[in-house]
């Protein structure tokens, strides 16, 4: 009896070293879940925005915020792996282009000293505690690093400049889509003065259908179209993008494609064969 309880030790033993490193796999697996996602540090008017990703991965972004013009301008990227270690998160720089912050082919080792949902409290070598808000978390109560915003204009129609006075009219037809630059909470965004529609229309009027009679050539506008609406918008302009594009030699099909993007995409979708004809295609 005292041989088989003897020979039964050895077996117990292993089943609860498997049961805690199971236990510990869990616990592990569960500090990995809370750690991935994105992750905001605000240091005075610099943001660090670090995604932890699976697959041992992270990037991460620095961006500095100008309070007088209420721009946010990207400083720099870096990017690299992570994995934990005990209770430290260990990171490893492989690309950086902001060595103050992150220094490449450095590895550092951060005390995880809180991790929640919302928060994530790191103590680096010499005793720093930082904390980090989480992203999502920072973005419902309104103090993210930053807003985007897109601003969309009325449908624009303009009768194409001539070479020869016997070449037909056509009417080049499009949607211009603006996107600001990223800018601190709380600022307001003028509204787009009428002149800005004006200096837009007079330039794609003084145009010829070779200028636009391809896809790659309408893309060629839209760096030309946002040096003429920044003065408009305070310098918040980040890009112009051109969509929904025809050439059209008719005034129907103008009409048609200012009703239906003026209604919206409702109209747009009652009518998809028309709206297909886009990309600096001709439609008659």
């Amino acid at each position: 009896m005292e041989k088989r309880f003897l020979r039964t030790i050895p077996f117990i033993a292993v089943v609860f070293a498997g049961l805690f490193l199971l236990q510990g796999c869990a616990d592990q697996k569960k500090v990995d879940a809370k750690l991935m996602g994105g992750w905001i540090q605000k240091r005075g008017n610099t943001y660090i925005r670090l995604s932890l990703k699976s697959q041992n991965r992270w990037s991460a972004s620095v961006k500095i915020a100008d309070v007088t013009t209420r721009i946010i301008e990207v400083k720099g990227k870096a990017s690299g792996n992570w994995h934990l270690d005990d209770d430290s998160l260990v990171m490893t720089v492989v690309e950086s282009n902001i060595s103050d912050i992150f220094e490449k082919n450095k590895t550092s080792f951060y005390k995880i000293e809180e991790l929640t949902d919302n928060t994530m409290k790191l103590k680096n070598s010499v005793g720093r505690v930082v904390t980090w808000r989480s992203a999502s978390s920072d973005t419902q109560e309104g103090s993210a690093e930053g807003v985007a915003q897109e601003i969309e204009m009325e449908p624009i129609a303009v009768n194409l400049n001539k070479i020869r006075s016997h070449d037909k009219d056509r009417y080049l037809c499009l949607n211009l889509k603006i996107e600001l630059k990223e800018l601190l909470p709380g600022t307001v965004i003028p509204d787009i003065h009428p002149r800005a529609r004006e200096a837009v229309i007079l330039y794609l009027s003084s145009l010829v259908y070779n200028d636009v009679r391809n896809l790659d050539k309408v893309k060629n506008l839209q760096k030309r179209l946002k040096k003429i609406l920044t003065p408009y918008l305070d310098g918040f302009v980040g890009k112009v993008k051109i969509d929904h594009v025809i050439i059209s030699s008719t005034m129907d099909r103008v009409e048609e494609f200012i009703i239906e993007h003026t209604l919206g995409e409702s109209a747009a979708e009652g009518d998809s064969s028309k709206s297909k004809q886009t990309n600096g295609q001709e439609g008659e």
